[in-house]
């Protein structure tokens, strides 16, 4: 008779000697948010903190405890997305499934979700007291609350946010396999998204411009601060595992700075006229800090790739631990930046008197339709553009490295994958993007070529087949990549 061992739970497992040593990076990280939001709300004149005579006004509570519950979605929401992509891809892989640290991540991802819930509901409750200018004791009832959260797009976005957050608490409680955390890192980016459409963005003369940079900004963002908080806190672990895990970050950092960059300069660029607004308003001064705090985030990754990378191959993880630090704080200033600014009043100059169309458009009434227009009118989607570009830059850098190997591949395919992301471009941004939402012809083609066109000419291309020729296959079991599957 013999007698079958049970396997271990990775629960039990132990941890890394010393690894809870690591959370005082994640209180100095959230002190200096803490530190740069106050500061920068006073400076932004974001807080009132006496009633202006007859103005409405909601109390202390409401004008300060609003961004601090704001910060603490975002912090929250930066946590947990950063512990499920480590669980996910930064973590290593026992017997198919997730290791001992990658199930502790995913764990604690449930509990920074709980936290991001409980914070996005008091963001529901104290912006529906900002919005009636009562306190919130006078303000928030059972009934307006569901009202809000049901008629109001702000209210909404409130709710589905705090409603998906929820959802990833529920899927990091239960989850044991790769595949759930994969689920619950989709449900947490997508969780991020509803409140980027009712800010200063939704308020902008350009809705279409400034909505789509700023969801360039903050999903790339979330996810590059989220990955390194997620590395600091695994500083203890596996002498081997932290090298190969900061080199599978470093392509995904090197991502996000690009978007966040260009995405930021976009949204400046549609809420400041001029240099005069960028230094001659709080509102200006505080985006420039935002950049400054962006170029020294840019400095300190550098600053890993150079020195920390080689001095962990040596084992020492001094240098490691002293970058992270720094990039942590500067996390934390500029997501206080970031908040503040969410507050601070933006610069107004000559508003010209909007009609009706650009009210609802976000652009003036286009004139008659003619071919010249169709063409030469264009609308600039920028999450779109970003996306078609991305997608032609990786097929044709798959077609080179296939070129380079020996290996052919068909020209026609990438004509194909060419075209298609071109149709995408056209139908999103051209002079379609601007008649669609006023003529029902230009929306109808607008409509087919998305889901028509462009999906049978990207299927032609057969990007997968491309993708599982050009990626490497993983080596190591423990470390699987996304040609072998790191999702399953």
């Amino acid at each position: 008779m013999t007698t079958e061992l049970a396997p271990p739970r990775p629960d039990l497992a132990p941890a890394p000697a010393g690894s809870g040593r690591r959370w005082p990076i994640v209180l100095a990280g959230g002190t200096a948010a803490l530190a740069a939001l106050l500061l920068l709300l006073g400076y932004g004149g974001a807080v009132v903190d006496e009633a202006l005579p007859g103005l409405p006004y909601p109390g202390p509570l409401t004008a300060w405890g609003l961004p601090v519950a704001r910060l603490g979605t975002q912090v929250s929401a930066v946590a947990t997305i950063g512990l499920l992509l480590a669980a996910v891809v930064l973590s290593p892989r026992s017997d198919g499934g997730l290791s001992a640290i990658g199930y502790r991540r995913l764990r604690l991802a449930g509990w920074t979700a709980l936290a991001w819930c409980l914070c996005t509901v008091a963001s529901l409750c104290l912006t529906l007291s900002d919005l009636l200018g009562q306190p919130v004791s006078r303000a928030v009832s059972t009934t307006s609350l569901i009202n809000f959260a049901t008629s109001v797009d702000l209210g909404k976005a409130l709710a589905v946010s705090a409603a998906l957050a929820g959802t990833v608490f529920a899927l990091g409680r239960i989850g044991l396999r790769p595949a759930g955390a994969t689920v619950a890192l989709a449900v947490a980016v997508l969780a991020v998204v509803p409140p980027v459409f009712t800010g200063h963005a939704a308020a902008a003369s350009d809705h279409q411009l400034a909505v789509s940079s700023l969801l360039l900004h903050v999903v790339p963002v979330t996810l590059w601060a989220g990955g390194l908080l997620a590395l600091a806190l695994a500083g203890r672990s596996r002498s081997a595992d932290l090298p190969v895990a900061v080199r599978r970050f470093s392509p995904l950092a090197a991502w996000c700075v690009t978007a966040v960059a260009l995405s930021g300069l976009l949204s400046a660029g549609v809420r400041l006229a001029g240099p005069g607004d960028v230094f001659g308003t709080r509102y200006g001064q505080i985006v420039v800090l935002k950049t400054l705090l962006l170029l020294a985030l840019v400095a300190a990754g550098w600053w890993q790739r150079r020195a920390a990378l080689p001095a962990l191959d040596r084992g020492d993880r001094r240098t490691f631990a002293r970058v992270a630090l720094v990039e942590v704080l500067l996390f934390g200033a500029a997501m206080g930046a970031a908040v503040a600014l969410g507050r601070t009043p933006t610069p107004t100059g000559d508003v010209p008197e909007e009609d009706l169309a650009t009210a609802l458009l976000g652009f003036p009434m286009p004139a008659e339709l003619t071919a010249g227009r169709l063409i030469g009118q264009w609308l600039p989607d920028p999450l779109f553009i970003t996306f078609a570009a991305a997608a032609a830059g990786l097929y044709v850098a798959g077609v080179w490295k296939l070129h380079r190997r020996g290996d052919a591949w068909p020209v026609a395919r990438t004509a194909a994958f060419l075209a298609g992301c071109a149709v995408i471009v056209a139908a999103t941004s051209s002079g379609l993007a601007r008649y669609a939402p006023v003529l029902f012809s230009m929306h109808m083609t607008q409509h087919l070529l998305l889901t028509m066109v462009a999906p049978i000419l990207l299927v032609l291309a057969g990007p997968v087949t491309l993708a599982l020729r050009a990626l490497p296959p993983s080596v190591d079991p423990a470390w699987p990549g996304p040609a072998s599957g790191w999702c399953r």
